[in-house]
């Protein structure tokens, strides 16, 4: 409680989760989440690319008014359909947030939980997914940059030589979830 004025001069909100280091893990959590829900956002609007929809905005007006929508997939949409349609494009950087930084916040999740990433299927393809981009140089760049690594890679961009259906490099960051 004493630190709580701390904390809350760098962040909107804070919670006591648990005891001394589950913080952490909450997290991981929140960065995994933001992870999964990115890497399904750039596999829904590269399927809709592939089917025929070309503006992601009415795409997105329909996924609200059926309440799919996602508060990540309409922050992602303007640049994953440039992704989409200039697939040699580079997604935005974002150093902050960017996929390094998210591996590394996802790894927090290693300390807290004894299962391995394995039984966590969604995080183990994305986390994959993640190190393929960050192999490739997107390391820095937006979760956006997930676009070239979910789904068909016929549209891989030539400097992502390294897709998400190989198995991940040793980077510390999968076998630090597990």
């Amino acid at each position: 409680q004493k630190v709580l004025p701390l904390f809350n001069m760098y962040a909107e909100t804070s919670s006591r989760l648990g005891g001394a280091g589950v913080g952490s893990v909450g997290k991981g959590i929140s960065r995994m989440l933001a992870a999964i829900h990115s890497a399904a956002a750039a596999e829904a609007l590269k399927m809709a690319h592939l089917c025929g929809i070309e503006d992601h905005r009415k795409l997105l007006t329909a996924l609200d008014a059926c309440g799919s929508g996602s508060p990540i997939l309409r922050r992602l949409a303007p640049d994953l359909e440039v992704l989409m349609r200039n697939p040699s494009d580079s997604a935005p950087s974002s150093p902050a947030n960017g996929i390094d930084r998210t591996l590394y916040d996802v790894s927090l999740l290693g300390s807290g939980c004894p299962e391995p990433l394995e039984h966590f299927p969604l995080l183990h393809r994305t986390v994959r997914a993640m190190e393929a981009a960050s192999r490739s140089g997107n390391g820095s760049k937006d979760l956006s940059a997930l676009a070239h690594f979910v789904g068909p890679f016929q549209d891989t961009p030539s400097n992502a030589s390294a897709t998400a259906d190989t198995e991940p490099a040793d980077t510390g960051a999968a076998e630090s979830v597990q």
